[in-house]
């Protein structure tokens, strides 16, 4: 059996379509969302400790979208979420958002140190000279 339909062209695509939710009325609009590290990361990159506290800390940070049930797996994570705010913003964008600051997040306490967003890099990790990093 083939999947092509006769006269029909579709696009070849390497993922599936994401379409924008759907509003129906009285309904609530619940997504399901599979974040996915393979082949851009170490295998178990997820089972870091810390992870679980550093995604319900951006979660609540980043209102625009709510999320509800998850699973942390070890090379990708599953939740479902809902909107959180009227003006919706696009899931992929949020994703982004909670992303970065997870990875703020954690890089902060593989460094060991509480604001990884206000002391350089280069200078805790011993990377430079005194006189480069002046």
């Amino acid at each position: 059996m083939s999947n092509e339909l006769p006269g029909v062209s579709l696009p070849n695509r390497l993922h599936p379509a994401h379409p924008p939710p759907l509003e129906r009325f009285n309904q609530p609009i619940i997504l399901m969302v599979t974040i996915s590290l393979r082949g851009k990361h170490p295998v178990h990159c997820l089972d870091q400790p810390g992870l679980q506290t550093a995604l319900l800390t951006s979660w609540q940070s980043t209102p625009e979208w709510q999320v509800g049930f998850y699973m942390i797996m070890p090379d990708h994570l599953h939740f479902f979420c809902m909107p959180g705010l009227r003006e919706r913003t696009p899931v992929a964008t949020w994703c982004r958002k909670w992303k970065s600051l997870v990875s703020m997040a954690l890089a902060a306490q593989l460094l060991g140190y509480a604001d990884a967003q206000r002391r350089p890099l280069r200078r805790q990790t011993g990377l430079c000279s005194s006189q480069s990093c002046a």
